[in-house]
């Protein structure tokens, strides 16, 4: 339902999707039309190419993940690479989305 959930991970997918493809917009829209204002969407992606893949589509930078994300309409979009080191995952890019 529409404005229903306070929490969403998208964790290990948005690199499975060819960079701002429409299947890339259309999980970010999804995402921010079902959490509540003021909602928060948690991204996780491969930090680049450390963990190649033949199913991914898009190898991240920072840079391209923080545009794709501001693109989305979020309200703010704020990188928690501090999060990396504390959670063992500095392989990956982590960055909230507020709605």
């Amino acid at each position: 339902e529409k404005g229903s959930v306070d929490l969403i991970f998208l964790c290990e997918l948005l690199e499975h999707l060819d960079y701002t493809s429409t299947d890339q917009t259309q999980v970010l829209a999804q995402a921010l039309s079902i959490i509540k204002p003021n909602g928060y969407i948690f991204v996780s992606v491969p930090y680049e190419d450390r963990i190649p893949s033949p199913g991914h589509k898009t190898n991240f930078t920072r840079d391209m993940l923080r545009l794709l994300l501001e693109s989305s309409g979020a309200t703010s979009v704020i990188d928690l690479d501090e999060m990396r080191y504390m959670y063992g995952l500095e392989n990956h890019f982590i960055f909230l989305m507020i709605k």
